[in-house]
């Protein structure tokens, strides 16, 4: 039994919480002030590997920032975001996280996992399509950045 996983959900469940960070500032009871929020993008920690996912990863306070899985796994995966954004991956491809310089919330969810260790192919693309939509540009190091 692994403690941090079994989390359900469907995509407008947690694209909800997110939006609530985002445009509300308020998740419940909370009311998060924009100092709260730009930490909770901001870069906590980072490994050259994770002890647990085994490659790069970068964490904010209890986020996961963009990241890449180290060569050898397959299927790569890679997270590839804007620096102000930050959520989580799900095992088996999904994702969903906060983009407070965006103005945007996202998530996205399969009704069959998949075995990738970290966003899915076909997530990155969505989230991809998204950041082009808004008039970002892909910058180096997998960043997404306002043109």
């Amino acid at each position: 039994m692994i403690p941090a996983s079994g989390g359900v959900s469907h995509a407008r469940g947690l694209a909800t919480l997110y939006r609530a960070i985002v445009h509300d500032g308020r998740v419940g009871r909370f009311v998060l002030q924009p100092e709260d929020v730009a930490r909770m993008g901001a870069v906590e920690s980072a490994a050259g590997e994770d002890a647990v996912l085994y490659g790069p990863g970068r964490w904010t306070l209890g986020f996961h920032k963009g990241a890449t899985t180290p060569k050898g796994v397959v299927p790569p995966a890679r997270v590839s975001l804007s620096e102000e954004a930050f959520g989580h991956t799900g095992f088996g491809g999904s994702i969903a996280f906060a983009d407070p310089g965006a103005h945007l919330s996202f998530a996205y969810v399969m009704n069959q996992m998949k075995a990738d260790m970290g966003l899915a192919p076909s997530g990155q693309t969505l989230v991809d399509a998204v950041y082009r939509a808004l008039g970002y540009r892909r910058e180096r190091y997998d960043t997404w950045v306002r043109a």
